[in-house]
Parts: structure tokens; sequence; C-alpha cells
């Protein structure tokens, strides 16, 4: 059997990834040093810019206040222990985000920012790397 290197299993998983309709980018290209990058570092695992576009697209009628607390709440780890930090992402992943915010009519009011778009799922982006 031929020796895999991470590459290899890597790009194997991309080109399967792409055909489920995934849309795929490499790090040369979206890498901090890439032609597009769309992360400060290597250790940035969060594309920002694209949750933002999506939380945005998912969520046109709250408020940019409401829709900056879901990012932040995602982007920010609350837990030490990876399994129990991996549940809350998932939990807010598949269930929403909490968040309060003002109403047009000066009312604090409590809702729920959506990251994915299970009725539609051609709504959300797709992006392996």
């Amino acid at each position: 059997m031929p020796f895999l290197s991470e590459a290899d299993i890597e790009q194997a998983l991309l080109e399967q990834l792409g055909g489920l309709g995934y849309a795929t980018a490499s790090d040369e290209v979206i890498g901090p040093d890439g032609s597009a990058p769309e992360r400060e570092s290597h250790d940035v695992v969060l594309l920002r810019k694209r949750l933002e576009a999506a939380v945005l697209r998912l969520n046109p009628d709250l408020p940019p206040e409401a829709r900056a607390d879901a990012c932040a709440k995602l982007a920010q780890s609350v837990f030490p222990a990876l399994l129990e930090e991996n549940h809350r992402i998932h939990t807010l992943l598949t269930e929403g985000v909490d968040v309060e915010y003002y109403g047009e009519d000066g009312v604090l009011t409590a809702g729920k920012v959506a990251l994915l778009d299970f009725d539609a799922p051609e709504r959300n982006d797709w992006l392996a790397v």
C-alpha cells in the first residue's frame, strides 16, 4: 500500500466535498499569505467576513448589534474542555444564538440569530479548505 501524506488525504477529502456541492479553497488562496486572504494567521480558523455575511443573509430583519453579538458569542471560547466547547458550538449552529437587542420601539427584546438555514441549505455558505 502506498504512503498517503496529509496533503494527499486533504486533497481527496476536498475533491469528495466538492462533488457534494461544497465550494473549496486552498490555503494558497485564502490563507494569510494567499492571493485573496480571509484570515490573518494560520491559527485563525473562523473566517469572520464569511460568518458576518451569512448571519446578515440569514437574519436580515435583526439589528446589526444583535447580529454582531451572535458572531462574538460564536467566536468566543467559553469552556476549557474541547468536548464541552464543541457541544456548545454545535448547539449554537443547530439551535441558533440567543441575543437581546432593543427593538425599534426601544423595548429590550430577546431573539435568536440563525447560523444555518436547515429549510433551504443552498442559502448556506458551504466551504471546505
